[in-house]
Formats: C-alpha cells, sequence, structure tokens
C-alpha cells in the first residue's frame, strides 16, 4: 500500500536549498570553496545569507518604539515621535481626532480644535489631499511644516480664549510670529487677528524688533573694542533682527494692518538712518518683494526701501580721482540695471545737496540783518560739514588740492550742518532770538522732505 509523505513545511525554494546543503561536497563544490577562501568567504558567511538562515528580526512595539519596520524596508527607517503636550489618547474613539505629522513628529488632536473657526482642516479634500492611508486603515495628514512652529499653532488653539479679550499671556514674539502666519496659512482668521495685535502691541511697548546688540552707535567706545566672539554676537543678533523684521512687514502687509505696517516703517527708517542699523540682503530681498505687489501700502513701502538703499550707497566705498572728486566703488555682484538706478540717484542727491549748501531756509517775518546773518553763517556751517567728511589719501603730507566730501550722503551733511549752525549763531549778536530759532526748525523740516524723497530717488 502506498503512504504519501506528508507535506514538507517550506517552500520549493527552501527544499532545493535544504537538499543542496544535504548533499555531500562535491569536487564541484569544494573548488568553489576554496575560491571562496580565496576571495576571504568563508561557508560561515555563504550559510548566513542563505534563504533559511536569513531571517528577519521581529519588532515589537507601537510608534514610539526606537525602530519601525513598514513593508519589505531592511533598514530602519527615521524615528517617529509622539509629540509629549499634542498627541492625545484617543482610548479606541479615532474617529474623533485628527492624525497630523509634521516632519517626523506625531500629533493627535481633536477635530473640534483643528475645525473651529471655519479653518482648512474642515475642507475634506484638503484633508485626504494630504493624507496617507496606514496599515490601520486610518488617515494621517503630513504638512509641510516645521514641528515647532506648528506647535507654536497648537498651543494657541488649545491656550488663547477668544472671548475674554483682557487676559495676558505674554509669549515671546517668535511664538506670536509662528501663530501668526501658520494661522493665515490653515485659515484661523481670529487667531491671526489676535496675533497680529499681540505683535502690535508687543512692538509698540518696546525696541523690538531691533535689540542693542544688532546696531552701533559711533560715539560709543564699544565700536574700539576688537573681540571675534562679540563681532560674531553681532552678527547673530543682526540675522535674528533681519529675519523678523521681513517676518513682520509681511504679516502686516498679508493682514492689512495699517498701525503695525506704519510703525515697522518708521522704526527700520531711524534705526538705519540714525542708529547704525544696515539691513542685510535678507530684510532688502524681502522690502524689494513686498513693493512689486500692489497693494495699500505700497507708498510706505517704495518710501521704506529708498531708505534701505540710500544706505547702501552712502556705505559703499569711494575712490579719489586726482582732481579730488570722489566716485562711487560698486560691488563686483552688483547687476548693470542696479548700478544705472545707484549713479542716477547719486547723481541726484550731490545735485540736491548743491541746492542745500547755497540756499538756506527761509526764516518767514525776519528782519533784513537777521536774513543776511542766517544765510552767512548757513555757508558757513555746510562748508565745515563738507570738510568733516572729507577723507583726503595725503595724509602727512602738504596736500593742496580742494577736496570734496562725501556730498551724496546728503541727511550726514544735513546732521552735522544743523550742529554747527546751532553753534554759530547761539554764539553771534547780529541775530535775534526768535529768527534763529524759525532758522533751526527750517532744518528740521528740510530733512523730513528729503527723507521722504529717496524712494523717488530711487526708484523709477
Amino acid at each position: 500500500m502506498f503512504v504519501p509523505f506528508p507535506p514538507l513545511p517550506f517552500g520549493p525554494k527552501q527544499r532545493r536549498s535544504k537538499r543542496r546543503h544535504a548533499q555531500a561536497p562535491s569536487r564541484k563544490t569544494t573548488n568553489t570553496g576554496s575560491a571562496n577562501m580565496a576571495l576571504g568567504i568563508n561557508d560561515t558567511d555563504r550559510l548566513a545569507r542563505s534563504p533559511r538562515t536569513h531571517q528577519r528580526p521581529r519588532v515589537h512595539g507601537s510608534l514610539s518604539s526606537s525602530h519601525s519596520y513598514s513593508g519589505s524596508d531592511r533598514a530602519p527607517r527615521t524615528m517617529d515621535v509622539l509629540d509629549s503636550k499634542y498627541y492625545a489618547d484617543s482610548h479606541g474613539r479615532d474617529a474623533e481626532f485628527v492624525d497630523i505629522k509634521v516632519e517626523n513628529t506625531l500629533f493627535k488632536i481633536h477635530k473640534s480644535v483643528m475645525m473651529r473657526d471655519n479653518s482648512l482642516f474642515t475642507d475634506r479634500r484638503f484633508v485626504e489631499g494630504g493624507s496617507m492611508r496606514r496599515k490601520d486603515r486610518t488617515m494621517m495628514v503630513h504638512l509641510p511644516e516645521n514641528a515647532d512652529q506648528f506647535r507654536d499653532l497648537l498651543w494657541a488653539l488649545h491656550t488663547i480664549n477668544l472671548e475674554d479679550p483682557q487676559l495676558v499671556y505674554e509669549p515671546s514674539i517668535e511664538r506670536l510670529l509662528n501663530v501668526a502666519e501658520l494661522s493665515r496659512k490653515y485659515h484661523f482668521s481670529a487667531y491671526e487677528s489676535w496675533a497680529v495685535d499681540e505683535l502690535y502691541r508687543t512692538c509698540e511697548s518696546s525696541s523690538l524688533p531691533f535689540t542693542p546688540s544688532a546696531t552701533t552707535d559711533s560715539s560709543s567706545s564699544i565700536t574700539l573694542i576688537n573681540d571675534p566672539a562679540l563681532d560674531d554676537a553681532c552678527d547673530a543678533a543682526q540675522q535674528d533682527v533681519d529675519s523678523i523684521c521681513a517676518r513682520l512687514l509681511g504679516i502686516a502687509c498679508s493682514a492689512r494692518h495699517t498701525p503695525l505696517l506704519l510703525l515697522l516703517v518708521k522704526k527700520i527708517v531711524v534705526y538705519t538712518l540714525w542708529q547704525g542699523y544696515r539691513p542685510s540682503d535678507v530684510l532688502t530681498h524681502a522690502i524689494e518683494a513686498l513693493s512689486t505687489q500692489r497693494s495699500r501700502f505700497q507708498r510706505h513701502i517704495r518710501h521704506l526701501l529708498g531708505v534701505v538703499y540710500y544706505r547702501m550707497l552712502v556705505d559703499m566705498d569711494y575712490a579719489t580721482e586726482e582732481n579730488g572728486e570722489q566716485v562711487v566703488v560698486f560691488p563686483t555682484d552688483m547687476d548693470v540695471e542696479r548700478r544705472m538706478d545707484f549713479l542716477r540717484a547719486h547723481e541726484r542727491l550731490q545735485a540736491l545737496w548743491e541746492d542745500v549748501r547755497t540756499h538756506a531756509p527761509a526764516i518767514p517775518d525776519a528782519h533784513s540783518s537777521c536774513a543776511k546773518t542766517w544765510e552767512r553763517h548757513w555757508r558757513m556751517a555746510a562748508r565745515r560739514a563738507e570738510l568733516s567728511t572729507t577723507h583726503c589719501d595725503c595724509a602727512g603730507k602738504k596736500c593742496r588740492k580742494e577736496h570734496r566730501g562725501h556730498t551724496a550722503d546728503v541727511l550726514g551733511l544735513l546732521k552735522m550742518l544743523m550742529g554747527y549752525a546751532r553753534k554759530s549763531v547761539g554764539e553771534s549778536r547780529f541775530i535775534c532770538m526768535e529768527c534763529a530759532l524759525a532758522g533751526l526748525e527750517g532744518v528740521d523740516g528740510l530733512r523730513d522732505d528729503v527723507i521722504n524723497g529717496l524712494g523717488d530717488l530711487f526708484l523709477r
């Protein structure tokens, strides 16, 4: 009677592998083994790579374990971390929660939180479009954000009570920026308004976004210190200020918050012209991008860009020619169109200074003798201001050249002219006090007119 053999517990490929290992080593096998030994491969390594001996290790644990495998992956992927604060325990009610993955951080938030304020999470097409179905048939929304920034948004959604605006939270300016940007992106309009209002109150009641380490004062003795660590700290503070200013301007324009934008423009103009602040390329490019957008703030952005360009022009190097005239030296990475605009503005500023130095601000209802004295002291003060800005390369020699100062820096010249005129007029006996004060007040008006016209000098 024929009795069939019971089925083997392994497949056909593994059965052939077992038979091959069970056979006695033939001469051909011995030669192969010798070749393997010559290549540095022993029988143990060869057997370890056989289908029977190579088995995937079993992984125990959930997403919070140190390694997780999916499909046919043979190496552990980047570890997914459950957020310690905003990953809720659903207690089996997964349908009431939204699973969100930002970078490698997992969040589980109740739908009532993410769908409030008619946000973008109420749109089913948005949720399904950015989701991926997992093995347990649940959906996970993937967001291309920074985990720390998204955590600030969740802080606002869980903490801020919009019905009681009297509560004081005192968040950092970085957290307010993150809340304002992400609230606008995901359509949490009420929280965006709260964050923008808080940004305005924060900037109004303090020197932010500017810090003392981000600005320099030429009259301070700290500028004489040559400390590399101090320079690195100042550079880092400068980068932070530029980034914060760029983000604040973008938020103010997007939210159409007029008080915040006017406050920012005023602060940046004052610190750029009088506090030694020099905007970097980050802030300059942000202002240039905003100037191309059609909005109600285009005039203010244009004025701010003119001030930034003015600071760039007066900070450039100047070379002295044989006739004593100073010419601007442009950076090598500046394009031709920008150079032409700056050259045009440079010529206009020089012509403006020629008009300013020869025509003193008029004094209304002035005495004839006071008016003549005022004009004489004005021209003398203008000449002294020019000589104060002269950089002569003939140091230590008897130079008979008539060097002209940096006449494109009209605001710097006006600042020095104001000091010289105040001193000389105050010591003069040929001008009355009323006429002297009226003339000095006219200098303030002239300075404001120059600042307001910088945008038209640089921009077409």
